[in-house]
C-alpha cells in the first residue's frame, strides 16, 4: 500500500504481508529525477521498520503511528515484570508514535560528499489504549484524530473483532498550545464506535465516513461532540438474490463521498449540514458497474438517478477527481 502524508512531503510504503514499512521523502525523490546536484547526497529513505501490523498518519504535521507486534514479559500472576528469568513472553500489539523532522543540508556539506537522510525520525512514546489488557489493538486509521480499532479478549484469550470497538485519540488542548507532542498527552475524544472496516476524513477534518460491510455511516466532528449524521447501504448484491458486497475504498473529494465495491463505484451526497440536531439526508447512487443494472428514470421525468457506466472493474480504489473525471 502507498500511504501519502497529509502534508504531501512523505510517502509510506507498507508491505502488509511482510509486516514492514518504509517512509520516503517526496521532495528528494523529485530532485533526483530532475538531476539537480543539490539532491545527489540526500537519501529519500527516512525511516523503516518491521513487525508492523498497521500504519497511519496523524494530523498535518508529519506525525505517524505504527502498530507493532512486541514481546512483553509476564509473570505467573499475569503482571508485567522486568526479570527475564521469571517471565512468560507473549506477543502483543503496541501503538508507537513518531514525528519526522526534515533535515536542512547546506551546499558545502553535499559538495564534500556527505550522505544524509532527508529527515530524521523522533519517537514521542507509546500510546496507552483505552480498555487496558481487556482490549487488543488491531488496526490504525489516520486523520485529524487517530482512530484505533480494538478487539475484545474472550474467555479463551482469543481476540474477537465482532464485539470490538474503536476510539479516537487526540492531544489535550493544553499540549497543543504548548506544542507538546509526547504520546502521554493523547486522550480519547468523542464517543466509541463499532469496529470499522474502513475510515476516511474530508479535507477540512469535519466529516468522518466509516464503512461497515456494505453500509457507510457519516459523522460530524465538532470536539468534544462526535455526531452521527446518517447512514446508508451503498453496495448491494450485483444480482437479485446475491449477498451484499463490502465497501473496499472510501474517499471524500470536494465534500462528496465516493465509495467502491469489488465491481462497482458509488457516490454519496450529503444534505443540508446547517440544520443542527437533525439527521442529515444521504443520497447514494451507483455511477459505474461491471454488470448491467436496471435502467432508472426512463419512465419518470422526476427521477434524476444517473444511469451507471458499464465498464470492466475489478476491485477499484478511489484516487481523485481530475479534469472532469474520477480516477
Amino acid at each position: 500500500r502507498l500511504i501519502p502524508s497529509p502534508s504531501g512531503r512523505y510517502l509510506c510504503l507498507l508491505w502488509e504481508g511482510n509486516q514492514t514499512y518504509d517512509i520516503l521523502h517526496a521532495g528528494s525523490l523529485l530532485v533526483r529525477e530532475t538531476g539537480d546536484i543539490r539532491g545527489q547526497g540526500v537519501s529519500p529513505s527516512c525511516d523503516s521498520g518491521d513487525n508492523v501490523l498497521s500504519f497511519a498518519w496523524i494530523g498535518d504535521d508529519d506525525q505517524f503511528a505504527v502498530l507493532r507486534q512486541v514481546e512483553i514479559d509476564y509473570g505467573q500472576d499475569g503482571e508485567v515484570v522486568t526479570d527475564p528469568d521469571t517471565t512468560d513472553k507473549k506477543s502483543r500489539p503496541r501503538v508507537e508514535l513518531f514525528k519526522l523532522a526534515e533535515v536542512e543540508v547546506g551546499a558545502p556539506e553535499l559538495a564534500g560528499g556527505a550522505g544524509v537522510a532527508a529527515a530524521t525520525t523522533v519517537s514521542v512514546g507509546s500510546l496507552t489504549v483505552r480498555g487496558g489488557d481487556r482490549v487488543v489493538p488491531q488496526v490504525l486509521f489516520g486523520g485529524p484524530a487517530l482512530c484505533i480499532g480494538c478487539s475484545t479478549t474472550s474467555a479463551n484469550s482469543l481476540p474477537d473483532t465482532d464485539e470490538g470497538m474503536a476510539y479516537f485519540y487526540s492531544r489535550k488542548s493544553g499540549a497543543i498550545m504548548e506544542n507538546d507532542e509526547r504520546a502521554s498527552n493523547y486522550m480519547t475524544v468523542g464517543t466509541s464506535i463499532p469496529y470499522p472496516d474502513l475510515l476516511a476524513w474530508d479535507d477540512d477534518g469535519l466529516l468522518c465516513a466509516v464503512a461497515y460491510g456494505s453500509r457507510v455511516a457519516i459523522y460530524l466532528s465538532d470536539p468534544p461532540k462526535f455526531t452521527l449524521l446518517g447512514s446508508v447501504n451503498v453496495v448491494g448484491g450485483s444480482r437479485l438474490g446475491e449477498a451484499e458486497q463490502p465497501i473496499i475504498s472510501l474517499k471524500f473529494i470536494h465534500g462528496v463521498l465516493y465509495c467502491s465495491g469489488p465491481s462497482s463505484v458509488h457516490v454519496v451526497f450529503l444534505g443540508n449540514l446547517a440544520e443542527e440536531d437533525t439527521v442529515c439526508e444521504l443520497d447514494a447512487y451507483t455511477i459505474a458497474s461491471s454488470r448491467s443494472v436496471p435502467l432508472q428514470g426512463t419512465d419518470s421525468p422526476d427521477d434524476f438517478t444517473p444511469t451507471p457506466v458499464i465498464t470492466s472493474l475489478s476491485h477499484p480504489h478511489i484516487l481523485y477527481y481530475h479534469s472532469g473525471g474520477l480516477l
